[in-house]
């Protein structure tokens, strides 16, 4: 049931509403936690764009967890897809923009770095296609902050 909650957090996060996951068929639901317990990849993905946008722009917001150097504190934040001049939201801008104390810059890594599945993120990579590549089972991206020694 966590999980399941997970996944309707970041579905509304996503669209404004948790309405495509409660609208899955009962078979549909089985089958995508079944995915997720047996590791079945090719099942996850043939249901999971039911629920993620398959398009970049019909994303309000990509579902964002950051995880904190020397602290376990977790920030949970909702960042726009897209800016206001319609550029999709830089990895960079959005850490400056949650964390500015870690990055003063949205180009460089200075005090610390995003790291994701163990690889150290370009700050110029926009959102949208780290979101399609690199979600969780749980629909969010989880980025660790790690500081520059």
């Amino acid at each position: 049931s966590h999980w399941v909650n997970q996944v309707k957090e970041s579905c509304y996060v996503q669209h404004g509403t948790a309405k495509p996951v409660m609208v899955l068929s009962k078979q549909d639901s089985s089958d995508l936690w079944k995915s997720v317990e047996n590791h079945d990849v090719q099942k996850f993905w043939s249901i999971m764009p039911k629920i993620t946008s398959k398009s970049s722009k019909k994303l309000k917001n990509i579902p964002l967890r950051l995880y904190l150097p020397v602290s376990d504190k977790v920030i949970d934040v909702p960042i726009e897809a897209y800016q206001s001049d319609g550029d999709p939201t830089k990895l960079g801008d959005a850490l400056h923009k949650v964390v500015p104390d870690l990055f003063p810059s949205t180009k460089n890594n200075i005090i610390a770095k995003p790291v994701l599945h163990g690889i150290t993120l370009p700050l110029n990579i926009p959102l949208t296609e780290l979101f399609y590549e690199c979600i969780y089972v749980d629909g969010f991206l989880h980025v660790s902050i790690v500081l520059i020694s």
